[in-house]
């Protein structure tokens, strides 16, 4: 999603590269982790990569003189969204690697990572009716001329 709105077209080679460095540091990961640990640190650096991208989005859009109303587009209430949602959980990832053993750990991961989730399903929820409604806007402006009679 984020490749697709970016404009800038390093700032898209540079997401493609740490996506793709970000995968084989997963899979080795994976590969060399044990499965009963909460493993942070692949976690926390998509965080940091999906933060970032997101930041410079907003970034790129405010620099943009013609983008004069940005909250009225889906694409800012789908950005916010993932920014409310990984911030929100980002140092939860970090605890999460000291912490996944203790007992009321589960209850307290579930309340903030389910209050972030929330958050971002409601404001995607928001960007969904905003493209609808801009959808039927443009639909309802297209004037189909008719043969016969012109006024």
């Amino acid at each position: 999603f984020l490749y697709q709105i970016i404009k800038n077209a390093n700032a898209k080679k540079l997401l493609i590269v740490s996506g793709a460095i970000f995968l084989l540091f997963a899979f080795f990961d994976l590969k060399n982790s044990n499965a009963e640990t909460f493993d942070s640190f692949p976690t926390v650096i998509e965080c940091l990569i999906l933060l970032s991208f997101a930041i410079y989005y907003l970034y790129e859009q405010i620099k943009d003189p013609n983008n004069l109303f940005l909250y009225n587009t889906p694409n800012f209430w789908i950005v916010v969204g993932i920014i409310l949602f990984f911030a929100g959980n980002f140092f939860l990832f970090i605890y999460g690697q000291s912490s996944s053993r203790k007992p009321d750990w589960k209850n307290t991961f579930r309340l903030i990572n389910g209050v972030c989730s929330l958050l971002e399903y409601t404001l995607f929820l928001v960007a969904f009716i905003i493209a609808r409604n801009t959808s039927k806007n443009q639909n309802s402006n297209i004037i189909v001329k008719k043969p016969g009679l012109q006024f």
